[in-house]
């Protein structure tokens, strides 16, 4: 039954972590940002003239595929000038890409023509034939340096009990907070933390009077691992694994008195981590606890309180 229940569950996990991988292929790259300049001529500025080519420039690169964006975020610039020549005029185009250690002239374009309300197809023609087909459409994604952070998560848990669990316990609800350190290697990272959690688990035997047994209450006390795979800047599948204590406590209402004691407890999950932005993300994971020896002393004929947990919540 546990065998049975694990795979289940990791088969539902592999196929949301293939699904991501195929997603990921397409989200590795992104548009290109193109900005313009445009520089006045010494003489006289014409600003609705200008206007008129930053906007022939800019709807021909959205029309092709282009991002027009700041100058301090662009992949690429387009230097204009312009001469007006009595009812002509001269527009030179350099275009220049921009690295990390400088920029790059990619090419020079003059066109001259007359002043008509035909200005604005014109730029456009030259921009499409001349300027965009000499960029490239889509660019890598680049490497952030990383930046080791801490980290908060917060937790909501479905405990399925299973193997001779299931014959003592009923299924089971609970949350947790997760604190830790996150150091970040290029696309993987681990992230040491400490779990406690508080899982409210009903029961399914009979105690004294025929009645039932009262609910458990566990809190799990746990120092945990987590290594992370960035598929993109998205999508992080994650696995996690985790040992300490767990406090076994419920309230036996029959004989006034509580029972409560302390056990050896482990766990493991497979999950995944989808960022909304670089701060805030969601996650899913599917995970097997284990509450070890010594349970007998607050459950009777039972050796381990094992369970899948399915988990949702919000990480920081």
């Amino acid at each position: 039954m546990l065998i049975y229940c694990f795979r289940r569950v990791s088969s539902a996990m592999l196929f949301v972590l293939l699904l991501s991988t195929a997603v990921s292929a397409q989200e590795e790259t992104r548009p290109i940002r193109v900005s313009a300049i445009i520089i006045s001529p010494e003489s006289h500025r014409e600003e609705k003239l200008e206007d008129v080519i930053k906007a022939s420039i800019f709807a021909q690169l959205k029309l092709d595929g282009f991002i027009p964006g700041e100058l301090s975020s662009s992949d690429y610039i387009i230097k204009i000038s312009y001469e007006i020549i009595g009812t002509d005029i001269s527009i030179s185009f350099e275009t220049k890409r921009i690295k990390s250690n400088g920029k790059e002239i990619v090419n020079k374009v003059k066109w001259e023509g007359p002043l008509s309300l035909n200005l604005d197809t014109e730029i456009q023609k030259v921009v499409h034939t001349l300027i965009t087909r000499q960029i490239e459409k889509t660019v890598q994604e680049e490497e952030r340096e990383p930046k080791n952070k801490w980290s908060l998560n917060l937790g909501l848990s479905g405990f399925v009990p299973v193997g001779e669990s299931n014959q003592i316990v009923k299924l089971g609800i609970g949350a947790y907070v997760n604190f830790g350190y996150t150091i970040l290697l290029k696309k993987t990272s681990l992230n040491p933390s400490f779990k406690v959690g508080l899982i409210w688990i009903p029961t399914k035997s009979i105690c004294s009077g025929n009645s039932t047994c009262p609910s458990i209450t566990m809190v799990p006390l746990v120092a945990e691992i987590k290594f992370s795979y960035a598929l993109n800047q998205k999508l992080h599948p994650y696995l996690t694994g985790g040992f300490g204590g767990v406090w076994l406590f419920r309230f036996v209402h029959s004989d006034k008195e509580s029972q409560a004691n302390m056990v050896p407890y482990a766990d493991a999950a497979l999950g995944i981590d989808i960022r909304l932005d670089e701060v805030v993300g969601i996650f899913v994971e599917a995970g097997l606890n284990n509450a070890f020896e010594r349970v007998g002393t607050i459950i009777s004929n039972i050796g381990n309180l094992t369970g899948i947990t399915l988990n949702i919540g919000i990480g920081l």
